[in-house]
């Protein structure tokens, strides 16, 4: 079976020693300050996560203070059970995954939405100008995770589309024997096709099979529908809640430097995949700039998206749950400074 591949970006992080600061590691002299080098654990999935931290590979500085080094994870449930571990002390991991772990240990607490949905319906009917248009048709759903299929099937219930009024396929992305060209040729007839895609994978199929051509964002399909909806959440931020506490500052300290890496992104695409692509990070996706354009990559602080997170896992959980912990967290899951 193919396995999804994860990266594990480990470095470590020069913080100020303050006066009432857990001192981790060992106390450095550095001019007329003190420093604590503090090794600190970073995980994050390849794909779109790899690119919103990308200019954190870039200027994270080696010597002195500060050592990168990177390591790989593989698969979506070895990085969930270093969470349940308490491994990473940050990680940037889907919605789902943050509120099973929380649901499981409560170890850790979300920061912020790194990304909004960057699935698209997209097709290869000239008759097909909306979701509503599917009725009839079949329809091809792939995912990365089960949660993916889920959103897709509240846009189409949404839109007057039951079970019943489509012939359904579901295409795990994640576990498929083969590469991404593979599933290409395998499920995707380009005079014949309508489904739900999301990014990176969207940027292959669109370079890769004609006549295919984007209809509508499942991003803006959600806040059509859910008014006042800030967006649908795809990845969040999440952070070890022993390390908040033992590390004053690091919450505002590391949102500033990923929001920065974030915006960066966004406007150097071309230097994103150039980066991503040198460090050997992607391994079986396909970036290129217009990936990036349609990605939704932005980072929101979790005091602005409590109401959506409640809503998105209202919605999400209530469809076809497969494990124990997928149930709405309370909200002590949510880091909300003082």
């Amino acid at each position: 079976m193919k396995r999804t591949v994860y990266l594990l970006l480990v470095f470590t992080l020069s913080l100020s020693l303050l006066m009432g600061c857990t001192q981790v590691g060992k106390t450095e002299d550095v001019g007329t300050e003190q420093w604590v080098s503090t090794g600190v654990n970073i995980a994050t999935l390849s794909g779109l996560p790899a690119v919103a931290i990308s200019k954190l590979y870039k200027e994270s500085p080696v010597g002195d203070n500060s050592i990168t080094s990177y390591g790989i994870e593989y698969t979506r449930d070895e990085l969930y059970s270093a969470l349940i571990e308490g491994d990473p002390d940050i990680a940037i991991v889907t919605p789902d995954m943050a509120a099973r772990a929380y649901n499981k240990n409560g170890k850790y607490k979300v920061i912020g939405t790194v990304g909004m949905s960057s699935a698209y319906l997209v097709s290869s009917d000239a008759k097909v100008n909306s979701i509503s248009d599917l009725r009839g048709k079949e329809v091809s759903v792939f995912s990365y995770t089960d949660v993916s299929q889920n959103l897709s099937q509240i846009a189409l219930e949404e839109n007057g589309i039951m079970r019943g009024d489509i012939d359904l396929k579901t295409i795990d992305v994640s576990s498929y024997a083969g590469t991404e060209q593979d599933i290409i040729d395998d499920e995707i007839d380009e005079d014949n096709f309508n489904g739900f895609i999301p990014e990176p994978l969207l940027t292959n199929v669109l370079q890769n099979v004609k006549n295919i051509r984007i209809v509508k964002s499942l991003n803006d399909s959600w806040m059509e529908e859910n008014q006042g909806a800030r967006g649908c959440p795809e990845y969040s931020l999440v952070m070890k809640t022993d390390f908040i506490k033992a590390n004053e500052n690091i919450v505002e300290t590391f949102t500033k430097e990923l929001s920065e890496s974030i915006d960066w992104a966004n406007k150097n695409p071309d230097q994103v995949v150039k980066l991503l692509k040198d460090k050997d990070f992607l391994k079986d996706e396909f970036i290129d700039s217009d990936t990036i354009e349609r990605s939704n990559l932005k980072f929101m602080p979790i005091d602005k998206m409590v109401v959506d997170y409640n809503d998105y896992y209202k919605q999400i959980f209530c469809l076809d749950s497969v494990y124990e912990d997928e149930r709405v967290p309370d909200d002590s899951m949510y880091y909300i400074e003082d």
